[in-house]
């Protein structure tokens, strides 16, 4: 690896990093380049190599967030059930909690709501019988156990997470 390349993923790095940083600690309306760079430790060059605003930066979690989850979605796409689409999601939750963790007070409700639409599209490949009720139902339970949890709201192993959501998921499906 050249380098150029690994300076350029190291400074992304500690741009990305310092924005989670300020994400946790004010609004990012008031967040600024300047704010950026000196929580970073970079020059303001360095920065605009990579971004043309905070906006930017914000963006790209937005886009690795959404390609890593909508993979994680699409690998079920060869399983016929929901109970497969609840395991893989608990598991992609298991493997990431740390990085979730890490951002989950910062996360536009932009990305959160992208995500959902995944998760719609997914439901509604596996089951097209699902009323529109039942699949904001079946997304918004889903997202908003796994937000709290990631919040520290609640508490619970990911068995019993995964459990408790497949009871909730294929009871919803039935009677909606």
């Amino acid at each position: 690896m050249k380098a150029t390349y690994r300076n350029s993923l190291r400074s992304k790095e500690l741009i990305k990093n310092a924005m989670i940083d300020l994400l946790n600690r004010k609004p990012f309306s008031d967040i600024t380049v300047t704010d950026i760079v000196t929580t970073a430790n970079i020059n303001r060059g360095t920065f605009y190599n990579h971004y043309n605003n905070p906006i930017d930066v914000v963006e790209e979690f937005k886009r690795g967030l959404l390609e890593k989850f909508a993979l994680e979605i699409k690998k079920t796409s060869n399983k016929k059930d929901v109970n497969s689409l609840i395991d893989l999601i608990v598991q992609h939750l298991k493997e990431n909690e740390k990085d979730y963790k890490k951002i989950i007070n910062s996360i536009p409700i932009s990305i959160i709501d992208d995500m959902k639409k995944e998760l719609i599209i997914r439901v509604r490949e596996l089951n097209p019988n699902v009323s529109e009720l039942g699949l904001y139902l079946i997304v918004n339970a889903i997202s908003g156990l796994f937000i709290d949890y990631l919040k520290g709201k609640i508490i619970f192993s990911f068995d019993e997470m995964s459990k408790r959501l497949k009871e909730f998921v294929n009871t919803t499906i039935q009677i909606i």
